[in-house]
Order: structure tokens, then sequence, then C-alpha cells
């Protein structure tokens, strides 16, 4: 797992981000900074879903805060960001020290800082299970290229005979998206084919879980 042995090494990583990430984080933070309590609760928990997915359900952020996913996203990847950091620091650091990294690399304004004192305190706690969180999805990446996204939409498909329309039937169209460059999959489905992939998910998530289980991972 990369790891930060000292804060000068999360200040240099968070200070030289893509200008363009630093920018969707300082409005993640400036959104954060409007919530309550609870709401960034909401958006850590979602934030640890990301980071142990790579799937966050924003739109089901979204609904739990009462917003939009617009305003769901950037604040997910906001608090993404603190606690991936946080996981990746070895030495023991406060929430207030975290919160002055993202400060003195631009990523916070300082105006913002009294609003966030809560959601550093929110996303700092539990350091040793963020951190196992964050060691398994490191080595369940580390040999294909990992799920970025799944969707899956409707389409209908049309025969005609002549000029006439002679059947329409619905179909599922998946797209398969990974963090490989190029590695993009399109492909549909018929209803039949979809009921049977479900089961398949089922049943691999039970073996997935007795698996777990079985070396005593518990759930995660």
């Amino acid at each position: 797992m990369i790891e930060f042995v000292n804060e000068a090494q999360a200040l240099d990583y968070v200070t030289h981000l893509p200008a363009q990430a630093k920018s969707l984080f300082r409005f993640g933070f400036s959104l954060l900074s409007e919530m309550s309590e609870q709401q960034q609760r909401i958006v850590v928990e979602g934030a640890r879903q990301a980071i142990a997915t790579s799937l966050p359900d924003s739109n089901e952020v979204a609904a739990r805060l009462g917003k939009d996913a617009n305003v769901a996203e950037p604040a997910i990847a906001a608090a993404a960001i603190t606690t991936t950091i946080f996981a990746r620091t070895s030495v023991e650091l406060a929430p207030e020290q975290f919160r002055q990294i993202f400060i003195k690399a631009g990523v916070i304004d300082e105006a913002l800082s009294d609003a966030l004192e809560n959601f550093f305190e929110i996303a700092c706690a539990e350091r040793q299970a963020l951190r196992s969180q964050v060691e398994r999805t490191d080595d369940a990446r580390a040999v294909l290229p990992n799920l970025a996204s799944f969707t899956l939409g409707i389409d209908v498909r049309v025969s005609f005979e002549g000029n006439e329309v002679r059947s329409m039937v619905p179909v599922v169209v998946a797209n398969i998206d990974t963090d490989a460059e190029g590695q993009v999959l399109w492909c549909q489905m018929t209803k039949e084919q979809l009921t049977r992939l479900r089961a398949d998910f089922d049943a691999a998530l039970q073996k997935l879980e007795a698996t777990q289980k079985k070396l005593g991972l518990g759930e995660g």
C-alpha cells in the first residue's frame, strides 16, 4: 500500500494533484462546509463506499442528503480524498493536522476552515478499519483492470417487413468500464440473460461471503 510516512509527504501529494482534481475537491469542500454534521456523515459513508467499490451511488447519497446528485458527487470526491490520505498516512496525525494539509495545498479556502472542523473529525475516525479497507482494495486491484462503472439501460429493437413494423422487443444494454486505458465494453442482453446473470451474481456473492468468513475477514 502506498504510504505517507510524515505530514510533509502527504502535503506534497495533495499540493501536486492535477489542477482539475484540486478544483473538484475545492468545490466539494465548499459544499461540505454548508452541510450539517449528519449530512457530512452521510457523505463520508458514501466516500468509504467509493473507496471500497469504485462505484459510489451518488444518487442514493443525494437522496439521503435531500440534494441533487451534482452536489453529492463533488462532496463525495472531497471526502474520499480526505479519508484515503488519512488511511495512507502511517504516522498519527490529528484531524486538525489533516485539515491544515488541505489548506496549505490550496484545496480548502481559509475562510471555510472552521466550518469543516466537524467534517475532519468524522472523516478521520476509525483509522485502523479504514486502513484495512484501503489495503484490501489495493490487493483486490493488483492484478487485473478494476471495474470503474457498470451501467444498464433499456432499448427497443425493431424489425421491419417492407415499410411495416413486424416486431419489437426490449433489450438490456450494458456498459462496462474499467480503470485501464481503452477497456470499455458494450453489450446487449435479453430478459432471460439478465435473469440468469442476476442468479450468477447472487451465487458469486454467497461464495465471496463464505470465503471472507473462512478467511476471518468479516464483511467489507
